[in-house]
């Protein structure tokens, strides 16, 4: 299953196609879906994603290879 696209669909106003890593238990979504699904600006995503860099919630070093952030 890893690798698989599946559609996440919360409610009638919202439908986005995620990649399912079933060997990790985890989804990936674009920014851009993020900021979807959250209701927030692509910026404010981008901001949060180094917050929990620069506080060390997440180790960047194993982490940047699957993201693509603007100064990381």
């Amino acid at each position: 299953m890893t690798g698989e696209i599946i559609l996440y669909q919360p409610d009638a106003t919202l439908s986005l196609q995620v990649k399912l890593d079933a060997a990790h238990d985890t989804v990936w979504l674009a920014t851009s879906q993020k900021s979807q699904l959250f209701c927030k600006d692509e910026s404010t995503i981008r901001r949060h994603i180094l917050h929990i860099f620069d506080e060390e919630e997440l180790p960047k070093d194993n982490n940047v290879h699957f993201l693509h952030v603007n100064g990381v």
